[in-house]
């Protein structure tokens, strides 16, 4: 994949959260591709860090997760994690041998009608950085009319992180359940990140009167020198004046005879 020096792309993300009735209670494929990982659980055998780790139940890619859950709590008949007193506080752990560059959790709760606490949802990196995720979406809703006790919700959240240029290999997800709500199941999918070509420190000088473009080269890379009259429509008028050349440690340097009294440079790298 191509990485473009001195051309930058911002986008803001949002989070949003809307949902979509759907008639049978099932995980959502995220579609991830290439090198993945995947672990659910579809119920729980331990209620407390004091009774045990849950580990899952289907596994693919050696995630090695582990669910962790903090606050009194009972595990039910059907396998989830309930409490009467409190909030439930979750920490989730995993692990990749390569970087990763998206992360989808999912998980379906019983009992409130808003049982997750989405303010607490937390991705948190190895340094410690936390990051909200992506996108929130509600995918399954369904309602259970329990008479005098009231109405019961069984609700299925789907929450992804897109990491971009974060370093991503070991990470912590942290989430709450209000009291009397229960955790139900859980699912976890990642997508290892696409490599992306380091992006070239480009100088500019000049010979006489003549611009100099340089640069270090990366083996495995591969370069080319564009150049424009005008930025104002520049993504459609670059011209190639040198490329594609392929990187061997050495730093590269291009001399560009200009014809006219303004010119921009760039230059595009991607792997070989």
């Amino acid at each position: 994949m191509k990485s473009l020096m001195n051309l930058y792309l911002l986008t803001g993300l949002s989070l949003t959260l809307w949902t979509v009735a759907v008639s049978a209670q099932d995980f959502v494929d995220p579609g991830y591709t290439g090198v993945t990982q995947f672990a659910q659980w579809s119920s729980f055998t331990h209620a407390t860090t004091n009774s045990g780790v849950n580990t899952p139940q289907w596994e693919a890619g050696s995630p090695g997760l582990e669910l962790k859950q903090f606050n009194p709590a009972i595990i039910t008949g059907g396998g989830n994690i309930y409490s009467y007193s409190s909030d439930l506080s979750f920490e989730l752990t995993g692990s990749s041998a390569t970087n990763l560059g998206k992360i989808c959790l999912q998980l379906f709760t019983w009992g409130d009608a808003n049982a997750l606490s989405n303010e607490t949802v937390r991705l948190v990196l190895d340094g410690g950085m936390e990051l909200e995720p992506t996108s929130s979406t509600n995918f399954y809703q369904f309602i259970d009319d329990q008479g005098a006790y009231g109405e019961y919700h069984t609700l299925g959240y789907k929450l992804e992180w897109e990491l971009g240029n974060n370093a991503v290999t070991n990470y912590s997800i942290l989430f709450e359940t209000i009291i009397h709500s229960s955790l139900d199941g859980l699912r976890l999918n990642t997508q290892a990140a696409v490599p992306m070509a380091p992006t070239p420190m480009v100088e500019l000088a000049f010979s006489g009167n003549e611009p100099v473009v340089q640069f270090e080269t990366v083996p495995g890379v591969a370069y080319q020198v564009l150049c424009s009259e005008s930025l104002t429509n520049a993504l459609a008028d670059w011209t190639i004046i040198q490329g594609p050349i392929s990187g061997d440690g050495s730093t590269f340097t291009s001399t560009n005879s200009a014809l006219n009294p303004q010119q921009f440079y760039t230059v595009e790298s991607w792997l070989e």
